[in-house]
């Protein structure tokens, strides 16, 4: 069975404000009239929205230099994947706006898994591969159920190598060194 995909009706609201963001048409083609799956067309049309309208600038923004980033999500049909590549857009412009001109999207084959980004600082190149679960949700309450099993056992984490900000609650933090 294929995957259900949502369809999104391109309107004169959806044409007009793709005419005020130049980079995202010229990146993105949609048709004239109709519909489409892409979720792009569903923030286009609710620029009447102030958050909705100012993602839409940050993304014109950042668009030309992000390369594959901010193309891959403004052709996503998917709302999940969509949000994630829009966080993946907005370490790059927050990397890039920190350690300017070394930071670049990555060069590299096609492949299904490779760094999105890459950083370039004095002698030593980092490359970032951004990863995010498939199921969040139950990643972060594995997570936090393993670390809260953990210290019932009596055998809490090392503080240095677990507890890097990772809180389950008020009684927790003492134990793992986080009070300190």
């Amino acid at each position: 069975m294929p995957p259900f995909r949502l369809s999104y009706s391109v309107t004169a609201e959806v044409k007009a404000a793709l005419a005020r963001f130049p980079k995202i048409a010229n990146a993105v083609p949609l048709p004239d009239a109709g519909s489409s799956a892409l979720h792009l067309v569903r923030l286009l049309d609710n620029t009447h929205h102030p958050n909705v309208e100012r993602l839409l600038d940050f993304i014109e923004r950042e668009l030309p230099g992000s390369g594959d980033i901010g193309t891959k999500a403004l052709k996503q049909l998917d709302p999940f994947q969509f949000r994630e590549l829009v966080a993946e857009l907005f370490l790059f412009a927050h990397l890039r706006a920190r350690l300017v001109p070394g930071v670049r999207p990555a060069d590299g084959p096609k492949a299904l898994r490779r760094p999105e980004i890459e950083c370039v600082w004095r002698s030593l190149t980092v490359r970032i591969e951004v990863y995010s679960p498939t199921d969040l949700m139950a990643f972060e309450l594995k997570v936090k159920k393993f670390f809260s099993a953990s210290l019932a056992l009596g055998d809490p984490p090392n503080p240095q190598e677990s507890c890097s900000g990772l809180r389950t609650g008020a009684q927790d933090r003492g134990k793992c060194g986080l009070n300190r």
